[in-house]
């Protein structure tokens, strides 16, 4: 059986997945030939990731991945509508957007959103440096209490990580804006249990109520 050459999410090369990369040297398996691959047991939790800047329709291998992405997308937005009733229309996406889907065997039970941003766009006041943004980190309803949002964000922090690794400008900090009202309040322990620390909180005018959460860049190892 020919092995096929897959487009490498890592290096962005078409190479035989695990075979050395021909141009670059990397060798590895991309998480787009893993999603294909992987197969899962009825009660695993695994996360799926999708880039916005990775869709690409050219070619046949290009056409079934975005198919896959736009399944994705679809899942994400019937996720954001059943768990963020209230807010699925607030914070648009953009080509800096990193989202990942979380499954319990094949069902689709949680989703979160990173992505780069400047330090004043969160509401912090303060400008200049780069941050993540962490946001839309939830658990569908019947699935909550089981631990699953918890490995959910730590996934997040992880995929920050491993994306910046070799990166020369890093973030400062993770910074999540956490509702303090409702099931949120909820949301505020969870970050904290990671490591993340609020900073202040910002009540009312414009925006809506928020408390920010933030896990230093020097932070992530310790909170994995």
């Amino acid at each position: 059986m020919t092995a096929v050459a897959y487009r490498c999410s890592v290096c962005g090369h078409d190479h035989v997945q695990g075979v050395k990369c021909a141009v670059c040297g990397h060798t590895g398996k991309s998480r787009v030939y893993e999603c294909f691959q992987r197969r899962y047991t009825a009660s695993a939790f695994t996360v799926q990731r999708l880039d916005d800047q990775l869709r690409d329709g050219s070619g046949a291998l290009g056409a079934a991945v975005e198919r896959t992405n736009n399944a994705l997308w679809t899942l994400i937005r019937l996720l954001r509508r059943r768990i963020f009733p209230s807010m699925a229309t607030d914070a648009p996406d953009d080509s800096t957007s990193h989202h990942l889907v979380a499954f319990v065997g094949d069902g689709p039970i949680g989703v979160a959103r990173w992505r780069p941003a400047v330090g004043a766009e969160e509401g912090g006041g303060e400008g200049g440096h780069v941050i993540v943004l962490v946001e839309y980190v939830g658990i569908v309803e019947t699935k909550r209490r089981q631990g699953y949002a918890r490995r959910l964000l730590l996934a997040v922090v992880q995929d920050v990580e491993a994306s910046y690794k070799r990166q020369p400008l890093q973030p400062q900090a993770l910074v999540a804006p956490v509702s303090p009202d409702g099931f949120s309040s909820a949301a505020v322990k969870l970050f904290e249990s990671i490591g993340f620390q609020s900073t202040f909180r910002v009540d009312g005018g414009e925006q809506r109520p928020f408390v920010r959460m933030q896990l230093p860049w020097g932070s992530l190892s310790h909170a994995v």
